[in-house]
C-alpha cells in the first residue's frame, strides 16, 4: 500500500494497462465493488421469486367439465368432457351425443400449451383426435384436433361447463 500523499488516500494498485496508462485504485474503488456485486445479489433474489411465482400464477388448469365444439373437414361436432389436470399431465373423459360410452383421454401440460388425445368410433371406423391447444387466462381452451389415421385437421374450442349448465344430479 502506498500513500497517495496530499488526498489521504491509501493506493493499493497501480498497474500499466496494455496502451501504456497507468490505472490507480484505491480503498474506495475496491469497496463500492464489493458493495454493488452485493447489491446486485440482493436486487436479483427478489426478481427471481417474482419472475417464479409470475410463472406458477399463470399456469391455467384445465380440470373440471368442459364443451368441446370440433369443426374438422365440414364436420361440426360436440362433446362434453370432463378433464383433471395433476402433476404436467391430462386424464379424462370425452363424449359425444352419439358416443355409447366415454372416451379415455391422455395428455400433457406444459406451460400454457396443452396436448390430450382419444380414441372414438366414427361410423364404424376408429380414429385418434389429438388435440393441441394454447391455454390462456380467457377461460376458454382452442386450438387444432387432427385425425388419425386420416390426417385431416380441424379446429377445436372449449368453453367451461358452468354450474347452471350441468346437468342435475338425480
Amino acid at each position: 500500500m502506498v500513500d497517495s500523499g496530499q488526498s489521504g488516500r491509501k493506493i493499493i494498485a497501480v498497474a500499466e494497462d496494455t496502451t501504456g496508462l497507468f490505472a490507480v485504485r484505491d480503498r474506495r474503488h475496491e469497496l463500492n465493488r464489493k458493495v454493488q456485486g452485493k447489491m446486485k445479489k440482493v436486487l436479483l433474489v427478489p426478481v427471481f421469486l417474482l419472475a417464479t411465482a409470475a410463472l406458477a400464477a399463470g399456469t391455467p388448469d384445465i380440470t373440471g367439465q368442459w364443451a368441446v365444439h370440433n369443426s374438422i373437414a365440414g364436420h361440426e361436432t360436440d362433446q362434453k368432457c370432463t378433464f383433471t389436470q395433476a402433476d404436467g399431465k391430462i386424464t379424462g373423459t370425452c363424449q359425444s351425443d352419439t358416443d355409447e360410452k366415454p372416451a379415455e383421454v391422455t395428455g400433457t401440460v406444459d406451460g400454457n400449451k396443452a396436448t390430450w388425445k382419444l380414441d372414438v368410433d366414427f361410423n364404424g371406423t376408429p380414429i385418434t383426435l389429438n388435440y393441441t391447444a394454447t391455454l390462456d387466462d380467457s377461460g376458454k381452451i382452442a386450438g387444432e384436433v387432427e385425425v388419425d389415421p386420416f390426417g385431416v385437421t380441424g379446429d377445436f374450442t372449449a368453453t367451461p361447463v358452468t354450474d347452471a349448465a350441468k346437468p342435475a344430479a338425480q
